[in-house]
């Protein structure tokens, strides 16, 4: 293994480090450790509870709360890692070095936009991310780039300004975000002789995304209820596409999109407002006339429950059926409070929630039934690089 981090992340608090005490391990899971502690600095004091998933990820949410009102000068968060993890930096594009300095600004100017904000330094093979859910309690300059890196001395130092700007603090400011050391584990051993798409006439093809009937206005063997639905219209028309594939010694994978409702399921009509991702987007067919919108929702919702046991009884009844195919797994921003997204932070500015850790736990959820199948997953991360 390396030592990824030079220093790991500290906190400060107008100019004064943060100490912290009772570090506390309080649960242990198969899949992740839960971890508590306390801490405090310039009369504020501190709480935070830390999740260590079996991948890497490990989210924090930390809790400053003032006794009575505080003025807050700066809150700040910095980490350095080795020179060569820090060779190359994406937030989520390649951000260039100049004179050995990059300084990005955290603003969500188009929620609806897939590229989601993280800073990510790098080596050809490992490094390090940090990623925060929000803006949220945040306070900054207008026009200010708060993130600043800066490379000198074999190392590559991130300040973060959380709040760089006075303000006046009178009740808990929440903060969620997540750090990873990458990659989270090596490609699959069979990556190199996985070889998808080419409809059967490219040599060594062995894998084809099927289900792109859908799409079509007039009815095919491969219809799904929707592009998103996981349901086919016709099992037994849709089984002898499968066996069709099958028998070319090319294993079918079902098209679809992740954590998505469709206008014709029962289940839009009485739950899309509590599970959708707003500001929405959307994708439509019109199928025999009929129109049908795809509309995404946060995978955190009972969304997951209603695929999850889709993808099951899909594999049940689909057993040649290869896995599934995920077209838009990206990562947007929502602001849909009854669900626990954006809202008004603790000085009173509104703010949107990346959805990264929703969408998270709507893929771990298909995953494990994919797995539990013996079937793959595939992510497309639509247009994100």
């Amino acid at each position: 293994g390396s030592d990824i981090l030079a220093v790991p992340p500290a906190w400060t608090v107008n100019g004064q480090r943060i100490q912290w005490s009772r570090f506390n391990v309080y649960a242990v899971h198969p899949d992740v450790a839960e971890l508590s502690g306390s801490g405090s600095a310039d009369g504020l004091k501190f709480q935070w509870k830390g999740e260590l998933w079996f991948e890497g990820v490990y989210k924090l949410v930390l809790i400053m709360s003032p006794d009575g009102k505080k003025r807050i000068d700066s809150f700040q968060l910095s980490w350095s890692v080795p020179a060569e993890f820090g060779k190359y930096v994406l937030s989520p594009l390649l951000d260039p070095w100049v004179d050995n300095k990059i300084s990005k600004r955290y603003e969500i100017l188009q929620p609806n936009s897939n590229r989601d904000f993280f800073i990510w330094t790098t080596g050809s093979e490992k490094g390090f991310l940090w990623w925060p859910k929000s803006t949220a309690n945040w306070v900054n300059s207008p026009t200010e780039k708060q993130i600043t890196l800066t490379r000198t001395d074999g190392v590559v130092k991130v300040d973060a300004a959380i709040i760089s700007k006075p303000a006046e603090l009178a009740k808990s400011a929440e903060y969620t975000m997540v750090f990873m050391a990458t990659p989270a584990k090596p490609a699959p051993a069979d990556a190199r002789s996985f070889n998808l798409s080419g409809w059967g006439k490219v040599k060594h093809s062995n894998a084809q995304i099927m289900g792109w009937g859908t799409w079509e206005a007039k009815d095919t063997e491969e219809d799904c209820t929707s592009a998103a639905g996981h349901v086919p219209v016709n099992p037994v028309k849709f089984g002898k596409v499968v066996e069709n594939w099958t028998a070319k010694g090319i294993t079918p994978y079902l098209y679809s999109m992740p954590a998505q409702v469709a206008s014709n399921d029962a289940e839009y009509d009485y739950f899309f407002a509590e599970w959708a991702k707003t500001p929405t987007y959307t994708h439509s067919i019109t199928k025999k006339g009929t129109r049908i919108i795809n509309e995404p929702c946060c995978g955190h919702t009972p969304v997951t429950d209603l695929l999850a046991y889709r993808t099951d009884k899909l594999f049940r009844e689909s057993p040649k059926l290869g896995g599934l195919y995920y077209d838009l797994s990206d990562v947007r921003h929502c602001n849909n409070v009854l669900h626990g997204c954006g809202g008004t932070d603790a000085f009173g500015k509104p703010y949107m929630s990346s959805i990264a850790l929703n969408l998270r736990e709507n893929l771990k959820r298909i995953y494990q039934v994919s797995h539990a199948h013996k079937r793959k997953l595939m992510l497309h991360a639509h247009s994100l690089f």
